[in-house]
């Protein structure tokens, strides 16, 4: 319904407001090392417990590090051919997993439409930075999160589908792989 196209319009405002910001702090990335540099190296030294506890961090440290990490991106970004292909294998990756997810729901009697899959996947696949080998439970929990509210679909059905589903994308996959090890 009118649900998902608000759940998708604000996924895709949220993914346009992370480009300009990006590219924001790209053009003025000369200018925003000068200014966190100082800033950084200063609360590192205020972090009381923890890993940070020990260390002092000086203001070159830093600046050395951010410069360290824009020359990385700026290597990456002159590899246009490699860029290309990484998105052509990334977005065809996204694609089979939606039409995974769809066919695992016909497989259970159930339509899922295709644009349903492709916005729940990404969006669940976040969940994967759970501390979880493989976001093991976080991403079945969002996607079933995701899928109910969208769907219409017996929440029953839906994790059915979700455990069919995570099984033959991510642990045969993992099982395959380790026994192959």
């Amino acid at each position: 319904g009118s649900g998902v196209y608000v759940a998708v319009g604000s996924t895709l405002a949220f993914a346009l407001l992370t480009l300009v910001v990006f590219l924001l702090l790209w053009r003025y990335r000369g200018a925003l090392t000068a200014r966190i540099a100082p800033r950084v190296s200063t609360a590192i030294g205020w972090v009381p417990w923890g890993p940070l506890a020990s260390r002092s961090l000086s203001e070159a440290d830093v600046v050395a590090r951010m410069r360290g990490f824009f020359g990385s991106v700026e290597r990456v970004a002159a590899n246009r051919r490699g860029i290309v292909v990484a998105l052509v294998l990334s977005t065809a990756g996204w694609v089979l997993q939606a039409v995974a997810l769809v066919t695992t729901f016909a497989a259970l009697g159930h339509t899922l439409p295709i644009a349903v899959a492709l916005f729940v996947i990404p969006l669940s696949n976040l969940a994967g930075a759970t501390p979880l080998p493989g976001g093991l439970g976080g991403i079945e929990a969002a996607l079933v999160g995701l899928l109910a509210p969208t769907t219409g679909i017996n929440a029953a059905v839906i994790t059915a589908a979700v455990l069919l589903f995570r099984v033959t994308v991510y642990w045969v996959p993992v099982a395959l792989g380790g026994t192959s090890a």
